[in-house]
């Protein structure tokens, strides 16, 4: 059972370093570019249709969406890429130099934005418009 367990997480962790966005930077291109493309869409709606208010309700609950689409990628991008540092220096025992410091932070500003589009898609959901 142990060595079971062992492999499952020596898997699970290749896969999850063949994930991180400096292993596999095509990938996260995508994403980002999908993101970019979705931001430009959703700014050319509101600017097309403002006056038009049932257009203008689709847009804002489609930026509340797209809000909390794009800080779960901002989160998983930036702890993939923790535990990939953390990785290197011996499985989730992070050496803390400047740059896993500075990644740190940023996943810290990711969780914190989380937040905020979750309560936001709540209020949304409660019909708080």
């Amino acid at each position: 059972l142990d060595n079971l367990m062992l492999t499952m997480i020596e898997r699970m962790s290749w896969a999850l370093h063949r994930m991180t966005p400096s292993s596999n930077p095509l990938l996260w291109l995508i994403l980002n570019l999908l993101c970019l493309f979705s931001s430009v869409l959703l700014l050319c709606i509101e600017l097309r249709f403002e006056e038009d208010s049932t257009i203008a309700k689709f847009a804002t609950r489609s930026y509340l969406v797209y809000d909390l689409f794009t800080t779960v990628i901002w989160v998983m991008e930036t702890a993939m890429e923790l535990y990939a540092a953390g990785e290197v220096h011996n499985a989730f025992k992070i050496e803390f130099d400047r740059s896993n410091t500075i990644l740190v932070l940023h996943l810290l500003f990711a969780v914190y934005f989380l937040g905020d589009s979750i309560i936001a898609v709540c209020k949304w959901k409660a019909g708080d418009d």
